[in-house]
Order: structure tokens, then sequence, then C-alpha cells
């Protein structure tokens, strides 16, 4: 084992022990959803016939039960610790095979100088994140996908389909990812058929557990519920509530267990935000399709659409949790692997914005929540902000062409 590989894991274990201690000690109650949110859906599940996603509709798709069953035997003193355990374990676990394991042949190429690089970011982006990029469901989605980057960078495009399709089955978001590749690659079938072929899988191994149409509850659960107050899409309204406007302001939804706003408009603008983030990944795919036409490297196409996309679920999402942000972790890392010095920009953004939504949530989440000028302020530059890598993100997209200079050209 090479000294830089033994390095980077002993950070990773670093990150992982810094996480949970703020999480556990500092501001706030970021490990809420742990305790309090899955600890007893497993409760009930083990006491009861009642399949969360399987016979029982739930808000997650069937998968996000493996990672929650699977904190129970790693349980310590409560079910907190062994979700935690389990985090720590699969992501040092990703991190290990993002960079090949520490092989010295990975090692010294080029590309896994790159690799390791990248792996540094993530963790000073979860770390900046702070214990909401591992105390939410999300996380493990995140490590999953990040286990499919030894397989892109080997061009085994149907491989990668087929991790982003099974963390797709435990959140939802890296269905972006699928479209970007999708989009990218030469044999636009194979990612098709790779894709479909396991979601097939997962679906039938869900039937023979006894699942039923609640299966793909998923898909319909978050569609009545109201805009989020961290959400971009909320910002008028929490202005509004500042300037006394009447029968307007926030309110706690005690069955999905999040802080919302109300006032005049609220329920038409949250009824359109889906047709409005179905449209931007629309055009997002379009301008993709096109880059692609005029002769753009697959990998630049894939880095740019991934990012653009995901940033479509986030800015036109009317929940926007704080760990949605950990997805941007994601095409950003793409980025560097793919076309390196182009990403600087996103890249530091991308710390950036990690590190004021920690700020936002939990360090000053009660002022937001007091309707406390300031704080509102810092949570509309984080958006704001947002909005404008949205933008650079769709202008680079546009002007990809054959000229683009990219390190590293995937040809599958």
């Amino acid at each position: 084992m090479n000294l830089k590989f033994s390095w980077l894991v002993l950070t990773a274990l670093a990150v992982q022990g810094v996480l949970i201690f703020h999480g556990l000690h500092g501001v706030g109650t970021p490990m809420g959803d742990v305790p309090y949110v899955y600890d007893p859906w497993m409760q009930e599940l083990q006491k009861s016939s009642a399949w969360w996603g399987l016979n029982r509709a739930w808000v997650y798709p069937y998968l996000a039960l493996v990672p929650m069953l699977i904190s129970l035997p790693f349980q310590i003193t409560d079910y907190q610790s062994g979700w935690l355990v389990m985090m720590a374990l699969l992501n040092v676990t990703a991190i290990a095979a993002m960079v090949g394991w520490g092989r010295r042949e990975v090692l010294e190429t080029e590309q896994g100088k790159w690799r390791y690089q990248a792996a540094w970011y993530w963790l000073a982006f979860e770390l900046l994140l702070g214990p909401v990029a591992i105390s939410r469901i999300d996380a493990v989605s995140v490590a999953i996908v990040l286990l499919a980057v030894p397989s892109l960078i080997a061009l085994r495009y149907q491989t990668v389909a087929i991790w982003l399709t099974i963390a797709t089955w435990v959140k939802v978001w890296p269905a972006a990812l699928l479209l970007a590749l999708w989009v990218a690659a030469r044999k636009h079938l194979n990612v098709v058929l790779a894709a479909a072929l396991t979601s097939l899988a997962v679906v039938l191994f869900a039937l023979a557990l006894g699942g039923n149409q609640n299966v793909f509850s998923f898909l319909t659960m978050q569609g009545t519920r109201g805009i989020q107050i961290e959400s971009p899409l909320a910002t008028p309204w929490l202005w509004a509530s500042i300037a006394g406007a009447a029968d307007t302001g926030l309110y706690y939804d005690q069955q999905l267990l999040t802080f919302q706003i109300r006032g005049a408009g609220v329920e038409v603008a949250a009824a359109l935000s889906t047709l409005v983030l179905v449209g931007a990944i629309l055009i997002t795919a379009y301008l993709a399709w096109v880059a692609r036409r005029r002769g753009a490297s697959a990998g630049a196409v894939l880095a740019v659409t991934s990012l653009t996309a995901v940033l479509d679920l986030i800015v036109f999402n009317k929940v926007g949790s704080p760990q949605y942000i950990e997805w941007l972790s994601i095409p950003i890392i793409f980025g560097l692997l793919l076309s390196r010095e182009d990403w600087k920009l996103p890249a530091i953004v991308g710390l950036v914005l990690a590190g004021m939504t920690h700020l936002i949530y939990p360090i000053i989440y009660g002022e937001i929540l007091a309707a406390t000028p300031w704080a509102t302020a810092i949570l509309g530059v984080r958006n704001l902000l947002l909005l404008a890598l949205l933008i650079w993100a769709n202008l680079k997209l546009s002007k990809l062409k054959s000229s683009e200079l990219v390190v590293q050209q995937l040809a599958n």
C-alpha cells in the first residue's frame, strides 16, 4: 500500500470523525433524520409486515431500505450509531475505489493523479457541507455514484449506467446523470438497455419480495407538497414575510417534517414548479444533443450536462433540502476528471456553496426561521450563486463544439 493512498484513507476516516462529532455535539440537530425518521421507520418495519416502498407507500424508492437495514447490525449504542458506522465505511470504500485502491499502476499515470485530486476535493466538499453530508439517504446515493468512477475512466459506459441506475433506485436525483451519460455516449442504445435491464431486475426483485403498486409510489408522493423555505423558489415569500405581507410566512409540515412557506400564490407556484423543472431538463437534453452533433467530445458533454441537469433539479425544486447540495460534488468531480482546467471555477463555487449551506443549516437556521433579515439574505445569496452557476453551465453547454479542449476523450 503506497503512502499517498494511506494518507488519503486516513484523512477520509478523520473527515468522517469530524462530521460525526459536529453532527452529535455541534449546533442544532443536523443528524435529526436518522434518529427521528429512519429509526422509527425501521422500528415499525420490524414490528409489522409493512415494508416501505414495497407494499406500503414511501417517499423513497425501495432500495433506500437497504442501507437503513444494513445499519441495524452496526449499532453500538443505538440506531444512529449504526447508521454513522455504515456511512463511514461506505464513504471510505467509495474513496478507495475511486483511486483504484491505491494500485501503483493507477497512481503513476496522469489520470491517476487527477483521480487523487478529485478524491481530495470530495473530502473537502463533504467537510465544508457538514453533518448533513452523512446523515441523509442522499449520502448513500452519492457514494454509490462514486463507485462508478473507475468504470467511467475505463470507458465502460454500460457498467456506469448500472451503477447510476442502482443509485437512482436509492434516491432519484442520479437520473440526471443517466440523462447526461445517454446523450454523451455514441452507443445510446447500450446505455438505455443497461439502465432498463437493471431497473427491470430491481422491480422483479421487489415483486418477488411481495411488492405491489407501492414500488412506484415514490414517483407521486412528493407531488402535493408545498415549497420548502430553503428552496430558491421560496425567496419572494420569505422577503414578503419580513416586509410584513398579510398571511405570508412559514409553517411546519408535521407529515413531511419540513418548514414550508405560505402566502398568496404559493400553491400555484408549487404546482408549476414541476413543469418548470421538467422543461429545464428538456432544454438541457436538447443543448447536450446539439453539442454532440457539433462534434463536442463525449467527456465534455457528459461533465457539463451532468452539472446543468443536477443544477436544474436543485434550482427549480420546491424542496431544496440542504443535503441536495451534496449532489453537486458528483458532476464537479466528473468535470475535474474529464475536462480538468476548465473546471476550476465551478469547483471553487461548489466549495463555497457547500460552506454556505453548512452555515445556513444548521448554524443560522433558527435565525432564518425567525425571519431575521441578515440570515435570510445569506440564504438568498446562496440561492443566487446556485442560479449563477446554472447560467454558467447552460452557457458552457451551449458553446461546446469540436474544438473544445479536453484531456480525456471518451469514445465509447
